[in-house]
């Protein structure tokens, strides 16, 4: 029998400011599996990771995560599993993850931080495997655009608001 995904997204779409960010996305991302969420700044990757966090609504579809996503990874580990964290966005206004030592211990887990910086060799072979695939036409780019020096106020505090889509970036006018 095949086991029941961790993380299930089906036919979720998701629409921002008037902007179609997911028309329908489904993945499972099932239980003792690794998973990568790779992308260009823009590209909605953090979008995804907010609406599995429950943070966005979507638009249509279902999100079904076993639990917080941290905490579930404990509890459901198997023996002697390895969990890699990448980003905290979502403790940056609470206390974080609730996470039970005894679960670590018995289960003899091995809990890792991933930065980023840390891989920086890698980062023009992924720049190029990016820039073409954006070339090709299999990723698309989303920005905000803000106009004019005067309003950067404002379009820090979108960004951080949540408030339009992919990068902010202020045009400064001729």
């Amino acid at each position: 029998m095949a086991a029941q995904p961790r993380i299930d997204v089906h036919d979720v779409g998701l629409t921002l400011a008037g902007h179609t960010i997911y028309k329908s996305l489904t993945l499972e991302i099932p239980e003792s599996k690794l998973f990568f969420l790779l992308g260009p700044s823009g590209c909605g990757k953090s979008t995804l990771l907010r609406l599995i966090a429950g943070l966005i609504e979507p638009t249509g579809g279902t999100i079904n995560v076993d639990g917080a996503v941290l905490e579930a990874a404990v509890q459901c580990a198997n023996a002697r599993a390895r969990l890699l964290l990448c980003g905290h966005s979502s403790e940056y206004e609470s206390k974080g993850a609730q996470i039970n030592s005894q679960d670590i211990l018995y289960k003899r887990l091995a809990i890792e931080g991933f930065l980023v910086w840390e891989h920086t060799d890698a980062f023009a072979q992924a720049g190029k495997a990016l820039a073409d695939a954006a070339a090709a036409g299999n990723i698309q780019l989303d920005e905000t655009i803000h106009h004019g020096l005067a309003n950067a106020p404002a379009a820090l505090r979108a960004m951080l608001d949540g408030r339009g889509i992919g990068k902010h970036l202020v045009k400064l006018e001729d």
